[in-house]
């Protein structure tokens, strides 16, 4: 028998969750020992204890503490959903989304499909992840990030009026989130109004001045205003902090074509193509055959831009009626 009372256990418990919310995962870790050790029943105590594990990124221990509050209280959506959460970090995708399924089909939950949609569209399963921010947008309307990461999706896809939907969504929910804010200058990049989205990514750069996503999009509005040395600044930051981004090597890659390298443009170009797997970015094929062009090979840069007018890239389509009329 544990010596203390109940309220006392529960102000316990209330000064180990002031400790989870600051950060300081180890305290934590410490006070929801104490407490599970004087009710080992605890089922929250337990369950937090997993997510400060999650956090300093010990995840095994993590999925210990979730499987044994599963198995005091069988069902429990809190441990099951954290439980998702720490497969996902580890990258254990599969079995990850597998449980979100089956969680689904028994909560149905705005944020089971939304972390779904995030898995989803980690990699790179667009449909999936659309059909899943679809269903999370359904039950809660208020979730900027799920308008944010649908609006993406239509962005990538060349599906401006739906994406410019979105975003104004989210603008309206946060008007500073700087995701939102990026893409919204990323849409006006498509409409070539390059100042009003210099003034966006600014804005968008003044809250996360470190985020490499943003730099690589400064960088390509500088190289939309023909600012070609600011433009290889802020891209090259971007792969410093960042050497995964696949917009980041498109982006340089069209540095180089603006650079008369185009050797170097299809080297990137293609490397960003298979960075990003079954969804390259949809200008891609646009700038490869013009790099193509540029090399000589007619016949390849044409062969490219029928590619891209396939996949819907307006772009890719104007080159191919205007250059490679057969005759």
């Amino acid at each position: 028998m544990g010596g203390k009372s109940e309220q006392e256990l529960l102000d316990d418990f209330a000064r180990a969750n002031v400790a989870l919310k600051r950060d300081r995962y180890v305290m934590a870790i410490q006070a929801y020992d104490q407490i599970i050790k004087e009710s080992p029943k605890f089922t929250a105590a337990i369950n937090n204890r997993g997510i400060a594990y999650m956090e300093l990124g010990q995840f095994q221990e993590a999925l210990k503490n979730f499987d044994l509050v599963l198995s005091l209280e069988p069902g429990d959506y809190d441990a099951a959903f954290n439980r998702t959460r720490a497969l996902w970090l580890q990258g254990l995708w599969r079995p990850a989304l597998e449980e979100l399924h089956l969680l689904s089909s028994t909560h149905d939950s705005a944020a089971v499909y939304f972390r779904m949609g995030q898995i989803y569209y980690q990699q790179n399963r667009l449909d999936s992840a659309l059909w899943s921010f679809d269903q999370s947008l359904e039950i809660d309307t208020v979730n900027v990030e799920a308008w944010i990461n649908r609006g993406n999706i239509h962005y990538y896809r060349g599906d401006y009026p739906r994406s410019q939907y979105d975003i104004q969504k989210a603008l309206a929910l946060e008007s500073s989130h700087p995701l939102a804010m990026n893409t919204q200058a990323l849409l006006l990049t498509e409409d070539s109004d390059w100042l009003e989205a210099l003034k966006w990514i600014k804005r968008a750069l003044a809250i996360q001045p470190e985020e490499p996503y943003l730099i690589n999009n400064l960088g390509y509005v500088y190289m939309g205003m023909d600012s070609l040395s600011q433009a290889e600044q802020y891209i090259n930051q971007s792969l410093l902090l960042d050497p995964n981004n696949p917009w980041a090597y498109r982006n340089k890659a069209i540095w180089y074509l603006k650079s008369h390298r185009p050797k170097k443009t299809i080297e990137l170009l293609e490397q960003a193509q298979t960075m990003t797997q079954n969804n390259p970015p949809l200008d891609l094929l646009y700038y490869l055959g013009q790099a193509y062009e540029a090399i000589g090979d007619h016949e390849k840069a044409c062969n490219t831009w029928h590619k891209g007018q396939q996949q819907g890239d307006r772009r890719s389509a104007a080159m191919l009626e205007q250059f490679c009329k057969s005759g």
